[in-house]
């Protein structure tokens, strides 16, 4: 694939239900088709593909629907039944996927405010300490 080729991207009407999802699905589809283009392979090889491709969106600057989506939880009853359900999209941790934003936002000297407004509770918190090996990031949250 080069970077003449066109790539097609399709989905379900019912994916756009989630608006942060789908933002974050489709960006992770565009990193497929962005490191396709590219003439080396990703650093850990075919192993590593999936989560490199996740980085790859969250440095494409959808860093933040990237780690709200990661996790989804919701309760809910209908009068007869109740209970939970967990679900999310891609291949890094969302503590993982926050912390890769912290590192973009450091590097891009992006702007942490605007970003800490719009991340849920969880990601929010989870990019203050590298996730493996428990350094900080070089800019935090707060």
């Amino acid at each position: 694939m080069g970077p003449d080729s066109v790539a097609t991207i399709t989905y379900s009407e019912s994916a756009i239900a989630e608006p942060e999802v789908f933002v974050a699905t489709m960006a992770h589809e565009l990193s497929h088709y962005l490191m396709a283009c590219l003439a080396e392979p990703n650093p850990g090889g075919e192993a590593e593909h999936e989560p490199a491709t996740d980085l790859c969106s969250i440095f494409l600057g959808f860093g933040v629907p990237t780690a709200n989506a990661a996790f989804r939880f919701r309760q809910y009853s209908d009068g007869h039944v109740q209970g939970w359900a967990t679900s999310g999209v891609g291949y890094l941790s969302e503590q993982e996927r926050a912390y890769a934003l912290a590192v973009f936002l450091a590097l891009t000297e992006g702007r942490v405010e605007l970003a800490r407004k719009h991340l849920r509770p969880n990601p929010r918190l989870s990019q203050r300490r590298d996730p493996r090996s428990g350094a900080p990031p070089p800019r935090t949250f707060g």
